[in-house]
């Protein structure tokens, strides 16, 4: 379980990062020559993203040294299950930063009329937001390990004291 937590663990990570990388393109493709409008990167768009990447990577750390180490790989797969799913119905056309970023650009109060173009960065998140919720849901399948003892076995404490009582007999 300690493995997949680690492992987990790096990948949230990862997952958190591709907040900071290119998101989104605003172009008007309307003008005569394709003019950028905005290059968003996830945490722009909006903090929801970065909260729940970073929520997540909270419970694969939580998961290693909390009393509900068995909880907290489950609430960190669904949150990661939940971002992949709202990732999916985004609608960047109404999301408020972009509408704000064409008004300051435009003066114009709708994104309609613009080419929204989905980077890199959102698709590495939803590949990433998969791949977290796969490995927690995998360290819950794959127990604790159990220490090794170095006490010998019994069967062979009882066999070697009783065939010390034989020699000594002879």
């Amino acid at each position: 379980m300690v493995r997949f937590l680690g492992i987990a663990s790096l990948a949230s990570l990862a997952w958190l990062g591709t907040v900071f990388l290119g998101w989104l393109t605003i172009t008007d493709p309307h003008s005569s020559s394709a003019a950028v409008i905005a290059d968003m990167v996830g945490s722009e768009v909006s903090a929801l993203w970065l909260s729940l990447a970073a929520i997540v990577l909270l419970t694969t750390v939580l998961a290693r040294y909390s009393s509900l180490s068995r909880v907290m790989p489950i609430i960190g797969a669904l949150f990661a299950i939940g971002a992949f799913a709202l990732s999916l119905f985004s609608d960047f056309y109404a999301d408020p930063s972009v509408l704000g970023f064409v008004a300051n650009a435009t003066g114009l109060a709708s994104a309609s009329s613009f080419a929204i173009e989905v980077g890199i960065g959102f698709l590495a998140y939803q590949v990433l937001a998969l791949a977290t919720a796969a490995v927690l849901t995998l360290s819950l399948f794959a127990g604790k390990r159990q220490p090794a003892s170095n006490k010998p076995d019994s069967s062979e404490v009882s066999a070697d004291s009783q065939s010390l009582w034989d020699d000594q007999n002879n």
